[in-house]
């Protein structure tokens, strides 16, 4: 059964996206800032969202190496995603070297940096790694779910939007100038940014 996960993820999402009213705000703005290469991050508990309203983007999204990666990264590209995998975390020093050589391809890699199991909605340090490597900026991604059910015992509060929903899409200043800052410091702005997003997204819904 596991093996059709993919297949039936991906028609879902489908279904989905022909019934959601996605409304998308600053991301012509936000695309402008990262088109020379950047990061776009959103907490783990929006994947549903970001994977269905940012399909037709042309971004790159990045998918663990967990067997959930692997369920998420077919899905995705059935959805029309680029995926590639790896983690965000500080110590995958290979996964952290390949996503590097996408942003200086001026490629736009989408993380969900609390990711894989979490702890939620703290980022790991790749992000920041990162960032202060290469001088890419960051954009935090708000969501915000009209009607949905909240998987109350998943780690992360997972939202699925439920079919007709409205789902507000808010892309947030871009984030520059982490390279002097500690590495937890410069999570904190990235933490706190993100939360500035989601709560736009929520005012907008």
């Amino acid at each position: 059964m596991e093996k059709h996960y993919p297949f039936i993820l991906e028609k879902l999402m489908r279904l989905g996206r022909l019934t959601y009213r996605i409304e998308e705000h600053n991301r012509l703005e936000a695309e402008g800032a990262i088109s020379q290469g950047g990061l776009m991050l959103g907490w783990h508990c929006h994947l549903w969202s970001i994977a269905v309203a940012l399909a037709r983007h042309n971004y790159t999204a990045l998918a663990s190496q967990s067997r959930e990666g692997e369920i998420i990264s077919q899905s995705l590209e059935k959805l029309g995603w680029k995926v590639v995998r790896g983690s965000s975390s500080s110590g995958a020093v290979s996964s952290l070297k390949k996503m590097l050589k996408l942003v200086r391809n001026q490629r736009q890699l989408v993380i969900t940096p609390d990711g894989p199991r979490g702890p939620a909605r703290k980022i790991k340090l790749g992000a920041v790694m990162i960032q202060q490597r290469s001088g890419c900026p960051i954009i935090p991604i708000g969501v915000a779910n009209g009607w949905k059910h909240t998987f109350k015992k998943s780690w992360d509060n997972f939202e699925l939007p439920l079919l007709f929903s409205k789902i507000v899409i808010y892309y947030g200043q871009p984030i520059k100038d982490l390279e002097d800052l500690e590495r937890q410091e410069a999570a904190k702005i990235i933490e706190a940014s993100l939360e500035k997003a989601n709560e736009a997204a929520e005012e907008r819904l």
